[in-house]
């Protein structure tokens, strides 16, 4: 869940390409509160603003603990079994019930700029479910 940022989601192997896939679940039920509504709207708006900004600093914060995750070697921890990890990409895939707006989107591209800096084997991307 993307605002418990000490644990890891979910992580997968994908020994075909060398990927290591790391999940962060962001569903949209984890942002939906009920903001009291004033006559012009404002508290309504000023909540619905710190809820989006409350939303993309915790991406941000997951984000950059997968980081540190991978770092210390979290592949041969999650799989003590995989043999030469050096190999290994890393795929950060948010997944997510919505469609992410521009500015979570603009957020996502900011992090794989600076991210790409520093590594060239991890990338953050996203991945909309489909409702059943």
């Amino acid at each position: 869940m993307i605002t418990e940022f000490n644990v890891v989601d979910h992580a997968g192997l994908d020994e075909k390409t060398k990927t290591m896939i790391l999940l962060i679940v962001d569903f949209s039920e984890i942002w939906q509160s009920g903001a009291n509504e004033s006559v012009t709207g404002f508290r309504t708006h000023r909540h619905q603003r710190e809820q989006n900004l409350k939303h993309l600093l915790c991406l941000k914060k997951k984000v950059e603990c997968y980081i540190d995750y991978i770092q210390k070697g979290g592949i041969t921890k999650s799989f003590p079994e995989c043999s030469n990890p050096s190999e290994y990409s890393y795929d950060i895939r948010i997944v997510t019930d919505f469609d992410p707006k521009s500015d979570y989107l603009r957020v996502i591209d900011n992090l794989n700029a600076h991210i790409s800096k520093y590594y060239t084997n991890v990338f953050v991307s996203t991945e909309r479910i489909q409702e059943q």
